[in-house]
C-alpha cells in the first residue's frame, strides 16, 4: 500500500534516531522520535498543499489519508512519547 510507505518514509525523514512500527488488533502504529507537531501542523497536516516545516510538496500526507480512508480505514497523528505517532485503524 503506497500510502503506508509514504507514512513510513515521513517517519524516517523526521526521526532523530529511531522509529517504531507495530501492528496489533488491526491497528498499525508508526512512531518516530522527531520534533513534536505544532498545533497548526497537527490541525492541517492532512490538508492538500499544506507544508509543515521541512515538507516538500504538501501532497503526500493528504493523498495517503485519502487512500487510507477510501479503504474504510482511518488515520490520525498525535504527539506521543517525545515524538510523533501515526495510528492507522485497519477496518472497523
Amino acid at each position: 500500500m503506497n500510502s503506508i510507505s509514504n507514512i513510513i518514509s515521513n517517519a524516517l525523514r523526521y526521526a532523530r534516531t529511531r522509529i517504531d512500527i507495530s501492528c496489533r488488533n488491526r491497528v498499525l502504529y508508526i512512531w518516530n522520535d522527531g520534533h513534536t507537531l505544532s498545533a497548526e501542523d497537527k490541525e492541517k497536516m492532512f490538508d492538500r498543499f499544506y507544508m509543515g516545516s521541512g515538507g516538500s510538496t504538501g501532497i503526500g500526507l493528504s493523498l495517503a489519508k485519502e487512500i487510507i480512508e477510501s479503504h474504510g480505514f482511518s488515520i490520525k497523528a498525535e504527539n506521543y512519547n517525545e515524538g510523533v505517532g501515526f495510528t492507522i485503524v485497519l477496518g472497523k
